[in-house]
């Protein structure tokens, strides 16, 4: 944090990731952006009450 302050700047590169995403993972991806969008999906006021509509 010291250094970023003195130099005004971060003091190292950011670069993008290197990896590309596999196809499980952009499918993952996918079907959560459809959940979130679905007014109908289940929604979870707590982790609690997830953990509890899994077993």
């Amino acid at each position: 944090m010291k250094q970023a302050i003195n130099q005004r700047c971060i003091p190292f590169d950011i670069v993008p990731p290197q990896r590309e995403f596999s196809d499980s993972t952009l499918a993952a991806i996918e079907e959560a952006k459809g959940l979130a969008r679905n007014p109908r999906a289940k929604r979870y006021s707590s982790a609690k009450e997830l953990l509890e509509d899994c077993k």
